[in-house]
């Protein structure tokens, strides 16, 4: 024993004779498992015995302390290596631990003629180990084949797939990784360089790592496997940060408040689902890391049934200080049903202006006769034209349009007029039809407009916040709103019969038992919905829908007409003319 002991130093400072000495000295503890006294005096026996006699004796003197046994024969056939290899080195000459495999890379390959052989530089979580001769050791992927071979059924097993066409061939790859959160094994297609991928082997890992890099890549990842109960898989990489969902009670009845009216065998079925309120604690971390998300339950291997979706979100509503968002979209549809129908008033145009079906269409509710102050609207330009179409001859604008409103008028001032009127009256007669057409249109959608605009405000003081968007592409109208659901509904709330008192479908009724009809209903966005509708739909004066004001239904609201819009129509329909 003591012969090996000495042998292996003999490598580690031969193959490191241009070291410093505190360095050789720390190589020999760190590879011999021996302390600092030691460690000097296998460093003095094989460097100072030609002159000092009684090193020797001193180095024999504490083989005593040495364990009985110590392993001396190699495992394996050792494999040819080179730097940037990695090998696992079960260390065969060493004090301590003789047994542990460690990890690492080869970092330098060291020949010499004072020794047989070659001698390994190989960096380790361990510091620097020397690998030499005597000791026995293999490559990681042999290693990682014969471990996946034992322990396949208890790793978690994480696929990565980026899918490809008719040109492109699908890229996957696989990790293996322990319960604790080590990567053993990665396998890749042919066609992924090492450099694509942020994972390499001996990388701790999170469950939200994996999920990180599928939602920032083109890769769609699946799980097999469990998580282990010890949360490492799922623990955050900082340790000192402070995790505000955890909870440390360790009794699974006493860790859920469960829903009123549940009998001890509901209660004793859901229990029988979860392992243990670490499986929970689980879910609550990647719940804080990465968002609320049902989704998450197949993760940690959870059924995602009713019952448990519904004291899930209960706890977690309870324990974190982190939001639950919450949205849901009213389309265009959905808006118009929020308003009240009446009996003798038609609110179809509430439909077809959020949905922008034809709102502007003209059903020539309005027709006019002709009106002298029709003319006021009518600017410079189509004043031009409708001289040039009467064929009046006068430069100064204001006495041309003193002469075109008096012919128009057919109420002449001089013999000129009078002429224009008598030869021009079918051109006069259909320049004013010109003028009615285009006033009575804009006149019609200056009414819709005003009703449309009563609708916007009416929704805008009637929602939420919210915001209410039209698209630009087909100028339909929807609303959505935005929230954290922990601001719309306490845990208190959960049992109490008076809080969906508007809502007619579920008058009467608790929200635990509402949301335990179906596993659809235990979900954020949906509760939100609902929550929403009970306020602002059902409660109250609007229960029935919201009011549209009569001057708008019976359309006798004062228009605001708008002068381009009516002048750009009557410069197109006096160009007829021209």
């Amino acid at each position: 024993m003591l012969d090996e002991i000495r042998q292996k130093s003999k490598y580690i400072l031969e193959s490191h004779k241009d070291m410093d000495i505190i360095d050789q000295l720390g190589l020999l503890k760190t590879n011999l498992g021996i302390n600092d006294e030691q460690s000097t005096l296998l460093h003095s026996e094989y460097f100072d015995n030609s002159w000092n006699k009684n090193i020797s004796k001193r180095v024999e003197s504490f083989i005593k302390v040495l364990p009985k046994k110590i392993l001396t024969e190699s495992l394996t056939k050792k494999p040819q290596i080179k730097p940037g290899d990695r090998v696992v080195i079960n260390r065969l000459v060493s004090v301590t631990e003789p047994e542990k495999k460690i990890k690492g890379k080869v970092k330098n390959v060291i020949e010499s003629i004072k020794f047989e052989g070659k001698v390994y530089d190989v960096e380790t979580s361990k510091g620097l180990i020397v690998l030499t001769p005597l000791d026995d050791y293999i490559l990681e992927s042999e290693h990682n084949k014969e471990f996946l071979k034992k322990y396949s059924k208890s790793l978690v097993k994480a696929r990565f797939e980026k899918p490809g066409n008719w040109l492109t061939p699908s890229k996957i790859f696989i990790l293996h990784i322990t319960p604790m959160g080590t990567i053993v094994d990665m396998r890749r297609s042919s066609n992924i360089s090492p450099t694509e991928l942020p994972f390499e082997v001996e990388d701790k890992v999170t469950m939200g790592d994996l999920y990180d890099f599928e939602r920032n890549s083109e890769y769609d990842l699946s799980v097999n496997g469990k998580i282990n109960e010890s949360l490492k898989l799922v623990k955050e990489q900082d340790e000192e940060e402070e995790d505000e969902d955890r909870v440390l009670d360790p009794e699974k009845y006493e860790f859920f408040n469960f829903p009123t009216g549940w009998d001890d065998e509901s209660i004793d079925e859901v229990m029988s689902e979860i392992p243990s309120i670490f499986t929970v604690e689980a879910l609550f971390r990647i719940w804080g890391k990465m968002g609320f998300d049902f989704s998450h339950l197949k993760l940690i291997d959870l059924p995602d049934t009713t019952a448990i979706r519904l004291i899930l979100l209960k706890k977690y509503m309870e324990s974190t200080n982190n939001p639950i968002p919450v949205e849901f979209t009213f389309k265009c549809g959905d808006l118009s049903e929020l308003f009240k129908e009446y009996r003798n008033y038609d609110t179809s145009f509430v439909k077809k202006f959020l949905c922008s079906e034809d709102p502007f269409d003209n059903e020539w509710w309005y027709t006019f006769d002709y009106q002298d102050d029709m003319l006021d609207m009518v600017d410079a330009k189509n004043m031009e034209t409708i001289s040039k179409i009467l064929g009046v001859e006068n430069s100064n604008e204001k006495e041309r349009n003193t002469i075109i409103t008096n012919i128009l008028d057919e109420d002449p001032t001089d013999e000129y007029e009078s002429e224009i009127i008598d030869s021009k009256g079918d051109i006069i007669d259909e320049i004013k039809d010109k003028i009615v057409h285009s006033y009575s249109i804009e006149y019609e959608d200056a009414v819709k407009r005003g009703k449309y605009d009563h609708v916007i405000d009416l929704l805008k003081s009637h929602l939420w916040g919210g915001e209410l968007t039209r698209n630009s592409y087909d100028g339909k109208y929807s609303y959505t709103m935005k929230g954290d659901l922990r601001d719309f509904i306490s845990v208190d709330d959960w049992d109490d019969e008076d809080y969906f008192q508007n809502h007619p479908d579920y008058l009467g009724s608790i929200s635990e038992t509402i949301l335990n009809w179906s596993r659809s209903y235990v979900n954020p966005n949906e509760i939100f919905l609902e929550i929403f509708l009970n306020d602002k739909v059902f409660k109250g004066d609007s229960s029935d829908g919201i009011e549209i004001s009569y001057i708008y239904l019976e359309g006798t609201h004062y228009p605001k007409l708008n002068s381009k819009y009516f002048n750009d129509m009557l410069s197109d329909d006096l160009y007829e003319l021209t």
